[in-house]
């Protein structure tokens, strides 16, 4: 009977072992056992999963620059800590799931993670995370219930000590990132989510999340990792405004302590081979120019010196104040990743010099080895200035068409209490001119409703079926006026399928870009069929079958771009843009549209380096419906010159020698495209 009772009583060892586990963390979090310093909780806890240590203790003399990293975190007084280092060199390990795993299961607190999508999450937790986990102590915390458990992934995981870990990416709404606070953020490639959505009504993706964390005040940690991209990045904009520290390198030779740099490593540029590369290539000190060995490097790191900026070395050791930042900026390079032999680095620089696609070799040592970003010398970046481009006024009156001009094209941007209009006059070599822009008022205010958009609209079309005024006298009716339909599109489509409606002058447009409603790169097809109907240059048609009616899909980025170079370039230049002449003042509201956006340079893990338009004022409308003007005028170019090409290719196929030129119908827009 009594051996019975004992049986039924029996706890199960796993459960003895959880329960334990979580009275300790329970009693850790109270302050009642001092936490151990995250250096000593990664060399007692952590076995390295992947690598050429797979299976071994993780340990700090691999790596030093770890040990000065961790001495910085135990230091508790940084609310931003910024990591940058190359690629290969434990950046990951390091900076992020040891970090993570340290507040979960030794100081026992919840923990924000973001990164840039679900699948780079899902990518973190299955590679990173969860297979350091389970080599641990800790693999009984995790989830038995839920998505994640037997190791899947959640959004949001809870362990068995009770604490969880919430994951938040840079995709969907504000919501997602709103309903969830912690005192610790932990960000993995953030340079690809430190963006700004036009949608949304608040700021950048990594400022929402870091927001999660503001109920906690200056006991809030944000830790920051990434490989560096450009100079405007966030990862290198943050490290910059932080300590900006360095690791300082004692000299076996002189003594001195230095920062070996890019072009301290040198005798790989005298090799003719790759092989003697590998044996040449060495760092040498930039104080007294000796040649250091791999164990002089290795011994230079295990005795380095981490400086902030505003301190210095005096005597062997650091003095001076350090810059007053809230941020801690670390960075390592390769000099300090002890897993890469200065040999394989000077092979990789030998490669790079002998590559065809030299600024992309460029920019790959500069960001993987070098921790640097890549600052493309030929990119260059100017804001319009309103005055300049009011005086860029050609020789025509406002609202006549130049006499040169046969084609007229308008772009339209749709706004809810206003339509805002250009209209530009094809010139020969390429060249614009703004015969007239303006804005036609919508009575949304007295009706209420989109009927007032669409009633708008109609009338507009009969002002722009008049024409307008040739100096010779006749009337010139544009060929193609293009319409945004990125906002009220059920309602534009409607006007374009009115049966008054020219569908071969109005055409509906939806932009592709950075900024546009939503990010939706522009992507252009191969090849048309039954969707897309014509293929140009940065911009295509597509049949929208739900709506009847064909829709433009153009490249804002790559449009607005072209409009920004011929406003820029002298008046006597080719494909220059010119407006009419107007009384001092009269332009200033239009150019001050032209100039409400800015070229930026961002960095997107699925794009790269791209250039990209930022708005920087609201006012922007004109801008936009001078572009849609410009392309489509282009677009009539672009059509007409395959036309010609088209008509010679088929004369000479018939065997027309007469070298007469094929009849072009110069009033023509696109062509007729059938539903």
């Amino acid at each position: 009977m009594i051996a019975t009772m004992e049986s039924a009583y029996t706890v199960p060892p796993g459960v003895i072992r959880n329960t334990v586990g979580l009275f300790l963390a329970t009693l850790r979090a109270g302050g009642v056992r001092p936490w151990r310093s995250i250096a000593t909780f990664a060399e007692e806890e952590i076995i390295v999963p992947t690598g050429p240590f797979a299976g071994r203790k993780f340990r700090l003399d691999r790596q030093p620059y770890a040990r000065h990293l961790y001495h910085e975190i135990d230091k508790d007084c940084w609310e931003e800590i910024a990591c940058v280092g190359p690629s290969q060199s434990g950046k990951t390990l390091v900076c992020f799931t040891i970090p993570i795993l340290y507040l979960l299961f030794e100081k026992c607190e919840d923990t924000i993670v973001m990164a840039p999508s679900d699948d780079v999450c899902i990518e973190k937790w299955e590679r990173d995370i969860k297979p350091v986990i389970e080599r641990t102590q800790y693999d009984r915390f995790l989830p038995r219930t839920g998505k994640g458990a037997r190791g899947g992934f959640d959004s949001f995981m809870q362990f068995g000590n009770g604490k969880f870990l919430k994951w938040m990416t840079a995709g969907g709404n504000d919501k997602r990132r709103a309903h969830y606070t912690a005192k610790n953020i932990v960000m993995t490639e953030v340079d690809g989510m430190a963006t700004v959505d036009t949608t949304s009504l608040e700021s950048d993706k990594v400022k929402q999340v870091e927001a999660r964390g503001n109920a906690y005040a200056d006991k809030k940690r944000v830790l920051k990792e990434c490989t560096v991209t450009i100079p405007t990045g966030h990862i290198w904009t943050r490290y910059k405004h932080g300590t900006e520290s360095a690791l300082m390198l004692k000299c076996p030779h002189c003594s001195e302590y230095v920062s070996l740099c890019r072009h301290d490593f040198r005798g790989w540029q005298d090799a003719e081979t790759e092989v003697q590369a590998k044996q040449l290539a060495s760092f040498f000190c930039s104080k007294c120019g000796e040649k250091w060995s791999e164990d002089n490097r290795r011994k230079a790191n295990e005795d380095a010196l981490l400086v902030h900026s505003g301190q210095k070395i005096e005597n062997g050791k650091v003095v001076g104040e350090p810059k007053e930042t809230l941020t801690l900026g670390f960075r390592w390079s390769a000099v300090n990743n002890l897993l890469e032999t200065m040999g394989n680095l000077g092979v990789q620089e030998w490669n790079g010099s002998q590559d065809h696609n030299k600024e992309n070799a460029e920019k790959k040592l500069m960001q993987f080895n070098w921790a640097l970003p890549y600052d493309d010398p030929n990119f260059t970046m100017t804001r319009l200035d309103p005055r300049d481009l009011a005086r860029r006024q050609g020789a025509w009156v406002r609202g006549y068409v130049p006499e040169e001009c046969d084609t007229l094209t308008m772009g339209v941007d749709v706004q809810k209490r206003s339509l805002y209009w250009t209209m530009l006059a094809m010139l020969p070599d390429g060249r614009r001119h703004v015969v007239d822009y303006g804005i036609h008022d919508v009575e949304w205010d007295t009706i209420g409703n989109v009927e007032a958009i669409r009633l708008a609209l109609v009338e507009f079309r009969e002002r722009v079926e008049q024409g307008w005024s040739r100096m010779d006298g006749k009337q010139i009716i544009p060929a193609e006026v293009w319409i945004d339909a990125g906002y009220w599109s059920n309602t534009i489509y409607g006007f374009i399928n009115d049966p008054q409606t020219n569908k071969q002058r109005y055409r509906p447009t939806l932009g592709r870009g950075f900024g546009q409603q939503k990010t939706h790169w522009y992507n252009q097809p191969k090849s048309t069929g039954n969707v897309v109907k014509y293929i140009g240059n940065n911009f295509h048609v597509t049949y929208f079958k739900s709506q009847q009616c064909n829709v433009i899909e153009l490249n804002t980025d790559y449009w607005k771009t072209i409009l920004h170079s011929m406003l820029l370039v002298q008046q006597d230049s080719s494909r220059h843009l010119t407006l009419f002449q107007a009384s001092k003042g009269e332009h200033t509201d239009f150019c001050a549209h032209l100039a409400a956006e800015h070229q930026e340079e961002k960095f997107y893990p699925e794009r790269g380096r791209v250039v990209v338009w930022r708005a920087h004022s609201k006012n922007n409308h004109w801008l936009d419906s001078t572009s849609l003007a410009l392309v489509a005028s282009c677009a009539i170019e672009e059509y007409r010159s395959r036309e010609q090409k088209q008509s010679v290719s088929a004369k000479a196929n018939a065997g027309d020698a007469t070298g007469s030129q094929p009849t072009i119908n110069l009033r023509r827009g696109l062509p007729t495209l059938h539903n």
